[in-house]
């Protein structure tokens, strides 16, 4: 058992070492001073100090559009614009076949989702979660689906409009476009909370910058009515390493 644990952390150690063709390494996105995730600061002073050129800025994923301009830095800037205010990376998934649901409209201000030659693919914007696919952790995943194919009923429902005609309207479909069920849509899992202090921002797409907007925003949904020392003793129990 031992042996085996000890074979498995070597075969990892060394993927997360290793450069791919596009020269990412897992560290490039799972920042052990982040706590194995990556937050928006560390992207911006990348950014900074490479012009856009680290290998995390990569149009496949990093930028709102794989077919956004990054002929020059500040072409690079706005293009990464995501990344680097929400630490969020792109994942392109469409609408599966035979889904309870169909997308009757995207608002994309980049002008991709939902109309590409990409499977008219949507593009979700999300958090990387604190690790890689761990066989022996597997709770975590880097794109959050792995977890939510195994994992617990534990989720929420996020940011969704019910309108009188009986759509929705979100600005996530969550775990719908995996697994093409009406109830999934906008329905999320949530990450460990194991180190969650050092991975700001928070939630699947950075909307919440700090701790106490975290906080606020349970507070709101479940109608807490939360006092102030009990939201600042929640935010410092969270704190705690």
């Amino acid at each position: 058992m031992e042996e085996t644990m000890m074979r498995r952390l070597r075969r990892h150690a060394a993927r997360w070492i290793a450069g791919g063709v596009n020269g990412r390494r897992c560290v490039t996105c799972h920042e052990p001073a982040n706590n194995v995730s990556v937050s928006a600061a560390s992207v911006r002073a990348r950014f900074e100090a490479t012009g856009g050129t680290d290998p995390i800025f990569r149009t496949h994923d990093g930028s709102n559009s794989p077919l956004a301009d990054v002929s020059t830095v500040e072409a690079r800037r706005a293009a990464y614009s995501l990344l680097l205010s929400k630490g969020v990376i792109r994942v392109g998934l469409p609408i599966p076949a035979g889904a309870e649901f169909e997308l009757a409209a995207v608002d994309d201000p980049a002008g991709y989702a939902g109309d590409n030659a990409n499977g008219n693919e949507l593009s979700l914007f999300r958090r990387p979660p604190p690790s890689t696919n761990l066989g022996f952790l597997s709770a975590v995943m880097w794109d959050g689906r792995e977890t939510l194919e195994k994992g617990s009923a534990a989720a929420i429902h996020f940011d969704v409009a019910h309108q009188a005609n009986g759509a929705k309207v979100v600005t996530d479909p969550g775990r719908a476009p995996i697994t093409g069920r009406w109830a999934d849509v906008g329905r999320f899992k949530g990450p460990i909370l194991r180190g969650l202090a050092g991975r700001a921002p928070y939630f699947h797409n950075g909307s919440a910058a700090t701790l106490a907007d975290v906080v606020d925003f349970y507070d709101r949904r479940f109608a807490l009515a939360l006092t102030p020392e009990e939201k600042a003793d929640v935010v410092a129990f969270r704190r705690a390493p």
